[in-house]
């Protein structure tokens, strides 16, 4: 039993951690671009061993995003500047 609770609590957290990342990035499945490079590094982060249920994981989304897409992600956070 003690498993199965671990394990729900460990889906929770990632759940918790995916949300704010999602409010982070409106442009997520609104995107294709976008939301396939995100899957992308994603799975590049697992192979690296990544924990996605830590900020960090979903920092580096981010980060490496940027690098790659950064004037596809500025179309959405810099009002067209």
């Amino acid at each position: 039993m003690k498993y199965i609770i671990d394990k729900f609590n460990d889906e929770k957290i990632k759940i918790f951690q995916m949300h704010k990342w999602v409010q982070r990035n409106p442009w997520w499945c609104l995107d294709e671009e976008l939301s396939d490079e995100a899957i992308v590094i994603h799975e590049q982060l697992l192979k690296e061993n990544y924990n996605d249920k830590m900020p960090s994981y979903w920092d580096q989304i981010e980060i490496r995003l940027y690098k790659s897409k950064k004037s596809k992600l500025l179309e959405y956070y810099s009002h067209r500047n």
